[in-house]
């Protein structure tokens, strides 16, 4: 079975209703990559292979460049940004095991990550818009 960005997205969301330490630091790490795999997901070209440094530098430094990306710079620059953000926050969960990880910083992640979803999504139906539902059969009952 295959999974996507937005499946790590609903552990994360899983994850912080554990109400300890150990669930709000999977939390983090869970969105993180939830985010990081949309947005991969979305990307036309990018970088290969595609480590955390590379998309975020990719993102941030070159993915608005002509032939690149079909996406605006500043969308792009944006979610590099948040994706350098939340890298950061993943590593801290992870690694800083001596101090405590409290449940609003895994809950501000989680905001971030939900925002950087929508950014994605909205960046991405600007540039291909979705097709219009299709018209559906009207009954007309006799009078």
């Amino acid at each position: 079975m295959a999974v996507n960005g937005q499946d790590f997205y609903e552990f994360a969301l899983k994850c912080i209703t554990h109400e300890d330490e150990i669930g709000y630091r999977n939390a983090v790490g869970r969105a993180y990559y939830g985010l990081y795999h949309d947005v991969c997901s979305k990307l036309t070209k990018g970088p290969d292979p595609a480590t955390h440094r590379a998309v975020r530098d990719y993102l941030i430094e070159v993915s608005w460049l002509s032939g690149n990306e079909p996406f605006e710079k500043m969308k792009l620059i944006s979610l590099g940004t948040m994706l350098k953000h939340l890298h950061i926050q993943r590593k801290w969960a992870d690694y800083k095991l001596d101090d405590d990880y409290p449940k609003a910083d895994a809950e501000a992640v989680l905001i971030m990550t939900r925002k950087g979803f929508e950014k994605a999504q909205a960046m991405y139906e600007d540039t291909f818009p979705p097709a219009p539902p299709s018209p559906t059969a009207t009954t007309v009952t006799p009078a």
